[in-house]
C-alpha cells in the first residue's frame, strides 16, 4: 500500500529542500524517522494485536493511511506554488 510513499517523499524534499538550502537536514530528518518506524512500528503492532486482534490492527492501519493521506493533501503545497506565492 506503501511502495510509491519513500520515492515520492524523498522528491518532494528535493524539490522543497533546494529552495530553502536545507536538503541535507531535511534528508537526515527523513532517514532518522524511518529507522524509527523500522524499530517502533512492529512492538505497537505486536501490542495493538495482542489487545484487539488482527482485525484491529488492519482497522488501525487504515485509519493511519487515511488519516497520513488527509494531513498530507490538507499541510503541503506544491514547491513552485508556494514559490510563486511568496
Amino acid at each position: 500500500a506503501c511502495a510509491g510513499a519513500a520515492p515520492v517523499g524523498k522528491a518532494y524534499l528535493a524539490d522543497v529542500g533546494e529552495e530553502e538550502h536545507e536538503l541535507p537536514r531535511w534528508m537526515a530528518w527523513r532517514e532518522a524517522a524511518n529507522t524509527l518506524a523500522f524499530i517502533v512500528g512492529p512492538a505497537l503492532g505486536g501490542m495493538l494485536f495482542a489487545a484487539v486482534g488482527l482485525h484491529g490492527v488492519i482497522a488501525a492501519a487504515g485509519v493511519a493511511s487515511l488519516s497520513a493521506g488527509v494531513t498530507v493533501a490538507l499541510l503541503l503545497e506544491e514547491p513552485g506554488r508556494a514559490a510563486a506565492a511568496n
